[in-house]
């Protein structure tokens, strides 16, 4: 009977794996990770595909993925196949959250996913679209949140549902980064600039209670912020020690100067002479032979080319 059981189990095994291969290519399976709630900020700008889609299983929720159009995430939850558009004005906007039993099916290399920038610094956008949605959009150069009729299509990131959901995403942002913006795809690595060391601690939308640390550019000094768990920045450090392990850089001992160089010249064979007969006075009685070493170390910078005549006079 084990060994029945045993063979059975190893001719499940392989088809237990093979459900959980990607069913078409440039795809992923990935554990653990699933679509946000309905409603949080995360989910806003989410195009649902077909939420009333009923599969058997989650390979065929997989498979509805591969064969429909925009479709670049699959969620299998409660019987209900979710087939997501992640794109939103050339950005992914899928960012997934911690989902216990759960697999999703992504698309790989979607696109680049937005930055704080991209959420804070454009103006509002209305868009051609006729609905009349009241929305709020962040003023860098007034750093405060303002309401906006938004039309419904066509718009951009700077685009919250309610004030202090956009106050919690963008506050610090000043309008003189307004002039970084890139769009999607003209998007570049930002080069000598560190994102974890950059900006203002951003506490996020989430309402959990974690004690962090940020690099304030302008004290030049890592300070303590509470982050709420989730859309942060990169500028969020687990303990001072790491921010300022990261941001601070050690600065290096100043060089030591060096006296200048004596030339060989006219003018300076009398600062010799004199140097001479000051060192003459101070050893007054001493020998020419006892006398010629301590000269030595004084002049070695001095005239390549000129020499001194040493007399010895008694005081």
């Amino acid at each position: 009977m084990a060994v029945w059981l045993g063979g059975l189990l190893l001719l499940m095994f392989p088809l237990a794996l093979a459900q959980q291969q990607p069913a078409c290519d440039g795809y992923e399976v990935l554990d653990g990770v699933g679509l946000p709630a309905i409603g949080t900020p995360a989910r806003q700008l989410m195009i649902e595909l077909d939420s009333s889609r009923v599969a058997n299983s989650e390979q065929d929720c997989w498979d509805l993925c591969c064969s429909t159009e925009r479709c670049e995430l699959a969620e299998m939850s409660e019987g209900n196949c979710k087939l997501i558009s992640c794109m939103y004005s050339g950005f992914n906007m899928c960012e997934l959250k911690n989902k216990e039993g759960v697999r999703s099916f992504r698309k790989n290399d979607i696109g680049p996913t937005p930055t704080q920038k991209d959420f804070c610094l454009p103006e509002a956008v209305t868009g051609p679209c006729r609905a009349a949605f009241e929305r709020w959009w962040y003023n860098p150069e007034t750093q405060t949140c303002q309401n906006f009729t938004y039309g419904g299509c066509k718009g951009n990131l700077n685009n919250h549902i309610g004030e202090e959901e956009c106050m919690n995403k963008c506050t610090g942002v000043t309008a003189e980064l307004s002039n970084d913006i890139l769009s999607p795809s003209k998007r570049m690595v930002e080069e000598n600039v560190d994102q974890a060391c950059s900006g203002k601690g951003v506490v996020g939308n989430c309402r959990a209670s974690f004690p962090r640390w940020y690099f304030d550019a302008e004290s030049q000094a890592c300070v303590s912020f509470t982050y709420g768990g989730c859309d942060g920045t990169e500028n969020n450090h687990k303990s001072e020690n790491e921010c300022r392990d990261r941001c601070i850089v050690s600065k290096p001992e100043p060089a030591k100067v060096q006296a200048p160089r004596l030339a060989a010249t006219a003018s300076t064979a009398q600062q010799q002479v004199q140097l001479v007969h000051a060192v003459h006075l101070s050893f007054a009685g001493t020998t020419i032979q006892q006398l010629a070493p301590v000269l030595h170390s004084l002049m070695e910078d001095a005239a390549e080319t000129k020499t001194i005549t040493l007399t010895r006079t008694t005081v």
